[in-house]
C-alpha cells in the first residue's frame, strides 16, 4: 500500500514539475511574441510617422505659398 501511495505522490509531483516547466516555457514564448510585436509596431509607426511628416511638410509649404500669393 505504501508503494502505491509513494508512486502516486511521485507521479503527481512529476506532473506538477512538468506543468511548471511548461508554464515557464509558455511565458517565455509569449514574451518573445510580444517583443516581436513591439519591434514590428515600432517600425510600422516609424513608417507612418515618416509618411505623415512628409505630408505635413507639403501642406505647410502649400499654405506658405498661398499666404505669399495673398499678401
Amino acid at each position: 500500500m505504501k508503494n502505491i501511495k509513494n508512486y502516486r505522490v511521485n507521479k503527481v509531483a512529476l506532473n506538477l514539475q512538468n506543468q511548471d516547466k511548461f508554464k515557464s516555457f509558455n511565458q517565455f514564448i509569449t514574451s518573445l511574441k510580444t517583443f516581436d510585436r513591439v519591434i514590428y509596431n515600432h517600425y510600422y509607426q516609424r513608417e507612418i510617422r515618416i509618411k505623415t511628416e512628409q505630408q505635413e511638410s507639403l501642406v505647410s509649404k502649400a499654405t506658405f505659398k498661398i499666404k505669399d500669393l495673398l499678401c
